[in-house]
């Protein structure tokens, strides 16, 4: 299942892809991010990790252009409420050297309510999440922590 989230132009700046056989959610980031429009992509990621009984996501923003400047709210504010849904495990895909480099690292060391690793390809995030993501995850295994 995938949804698109678009900005005032049209434009998609977020896809959600619920990939069940893979066991994740992927999720790819576009363009100029507002903090609007951070915060209204990570409620529907949060959705998307309640509604699915998938515990881990592939956050791919290798197609981020500038700053991410909700890095800070997204680590306080956001990561506990995507935790209480269910994340346990999320790939963060960045190009090395891009604009974003240091708000990802700023989540990824603030955040503490699941585990994040910082990679620079889709498929090592893939491989990174193969090794921690179940088999087979029941709503019931959510609720064990």
């Amino acid at each position: 299942m995938k949804h698109e989230l678009k900005n005032a132009f049209g434009q998609t700046y977020l896809t959600i892809d619920v990939i069940k056989d893979k066991r994740w959610i992927q999720i790819t980031w576009k363009g100029y991010l507002s903090e609007a429009i951070i915060k209204e992509g990570a409620m529907a990621v949060t959705q998307a990790v309640s509604t699915s009984e998938l515990n881990c996501i592939l956050n791919d923003m290798q197609l981020v252009l500038g700053p991410i400047r909700s890095s800070e709210w997204a680590a306080v504010e956001w990561a506990p409420q995507v935790a209480e849904a269910g994340l346990k495990y999320m790939a963060l895909v960045n190009t090395p050297g891009a604009i974003a480099e240091t708000d990802i690292a700023t989540f990824h060391t603030r955040q503490e309510y699941f585990q994040t690793k910082v990679l620079t390809s889709l498929d090592a995030g893939k491989e990174w999440l193969r090794q921690h993501c179940p088999q087979k995850l029941t709503k019931p295994d959510l609720l064990i922590r």
